[in-house]
């Protein structure tokens, strides 16, 4: 476990002096955005949401949006030296048996960048340009920021949320998708920890899933348009150049940067994914997507790989982790223009035993697969919302690696980290529980995300004995 003495690195925002409540929420005028979706019903009145059976207060029951005074940012945490890596990972592995070989391997990960993760920096911007956007869109809500396994924990900031006086807030999860550990797990996280903090300890509602978010998708076309013409560009130079020359072992450090500008509209996002936005109580969402067929690519264009944390097979079978995943695949895909035959949905960092089934294909066999004439390859993770071990080291060097084998030309999309229209999506969010009269938006085949998960959706799995 990690030390409660350790001291918490740059938690966030602190709160200033706050107005009223809720005072000065203004409603999201912004064109292409909102002016075309109607409300659905808002939280607790969602009729395809189990209600909630276990009697905990904080899943809460009530009938129309409370009001809050605060958000927090609740995420993983990493290790920031040396130091850490090994109570990180045993805090992070408690309750699991895990070999010491194991453990020392994915030890040896973190140590190749000095003992550091980039998760907890990245939430350090993402938290301060979150605080921005809330500000700038005159929402007076304070932005805290805890970690499941690392400094600072998600129980020290409930308790400083409760010293602070916060009653309730509401929680963005730095996880799109439904799984036990992207999402049920967390709120399992919050009930413990409010549990721990005692009287006092401030109501924590968490915001719903985003995988189909138009501002999420928006994000990672943007992303993989920039990677898809970083290695038409690459191959061009080397082309002209009389020689193949593969990518670094990072495949694209400049393209793993967060993005600081919204970058233009490039011509194959004249779809306008903003105008696809649909809502749940307008009946089954609209896709354009459906009819349309793009012309088949030749083998010269770059594939793209999206990439996603494989689970074991037992439990993607009890929530809609592999559905959600595909369909915001297909969508990013269509977005930037990515026939069907260049994309596939691949895993990356499975653990556990060999006997054990775990989603496949991994990302370095499906590198390995990839047909005769592919000149180049965009591994694009949409399973993470910014840079992970999983991606700086599974990605930037394992599977790079693999792709350079193949004489291959490897980039990799950047991350959503602190990308204008991606922390935008959070503030909507946010508005759409504030707001009974927000727009909740969505786009492609599914509707959105219920507040509430319903009861007994993403079970825990089962631990051998």
């Amino acid at each position: 476990m990690a030390p409660d003495r350790r001291p918490v690195r740059n938690r966030g925002v602190a709160p200033d002096n706050r107005p009223a409540r809720n005072s000065g929420v203004a409603p999201d005028n912004r064109p292409g955005r909102n002016s075309d979706v109607a409300p659905d019903n808002r939280p607790g009145r969602n009729s395809d949401v189990a209600p909630n059976s276990d009697n905990i207060p904080n899943r809460g029951s009530e009938p129309q949006a409370p009001a809050y005074d605060a958000v927090l940012v609740l995420s993983f945490g990493g290790p920031e030296g040396p130091e850490d890596v090994d109570p990180f990972l045993r805090t992070m592995l408690q309750g699991r048996d895990v070999p010491e070989a194991r453990i020392a391997e994915v030890a040896a990960h973190y140590h190749h960048f000095g003992g550091v993760s980039p998760i907890n920096g990245q939430n350090r911007a993402l938290v301060a340009a979150l605080a921005d956007e809330l500000a700038n869109a005159d929402i007076a809500l304070p932005v805290y920021w805890g970690n499941r396994n690392w400094a600072p924990t998600l129980v020290d900031e409930v308790r400083r949320m409760r010293d602070d006086g916060i009653r309730r807030a509401l929680a963005f999860v730095t996880s799109a998708y439904a799984s036990y550990s992207g999402c049920r797990q967390y709120l399992d996280d919050i009930d413990a920890a409010r549990a721990q903090v005692g009287a006092g300890a401030p109501v924590i509602d968490k915001l719903r899933l985003f995988f189909n978010h138009p501002g999420f998708i928006e994000t990672w076309v943007g992303s993989l348009l920039r990677a898809l013409s970083e290695a038409a560009g690459a191959r061009q130079l080397s082309e002209a150049a009389g020689a193949w020359q593969p990518a670094g072992a990072a495949g694209s450090r400049q393209a793993a940067e967060p993005t600081r500008e919204r970058q233009p509209t490039e011509p194959t996002q004249t779809r306008q994914l903003a105008g696809l936005a649909s809502t749940a109580g307008v009946g089954r969402p609209t896709d354009p997507f459906e009819t349309t067929s793009a012309p088949a690519a030749p083998p010269s264009e770059p594939a793209v790989l999206f990439c996603a944390h494989s689970i074991p097979m037992s439990m993607a079978a009890t929530c809609s982790y592999v559905e959600q995943l595909t369909e915001t695949a297909r969508l990013v895909a269509a977005g930037a223009g990515v026939p069907d035959e260049r994309w596939q949905l691949v895993w990356q960092s499975r653990s556990g035993p060999p006997s054990q089934p775990w989603l496949t294909p991994d990302v370095v066999d499906a590198i390995a697969e990839l047909r005769e004439g592919t000149a180049a390859v965009v591994l694009a993770p949409i399973g993470f919302v910014s840079d992970h071990m999983e991606v700086v080291y599974d990605l930037d060097l394992v599977a790079a690696d693999a792709g350079r084998t193949r004489g291959l030309q490897v980039v990799r999309a950047a991350t959503p980290g602190t990308d204008p229209r991606f922390v935008a999506m959070i503030r909507e969010l946010v508005t759409e529980r504030l707001d009974p009269a927000a727009s909740r938006l969505a786009v492609g085949r599914l509707t959105p995300a219920p507040d509430r998960c319903a009861t007994g959706c993403c079970p825990a799995p089962a631990r051998r004995s």
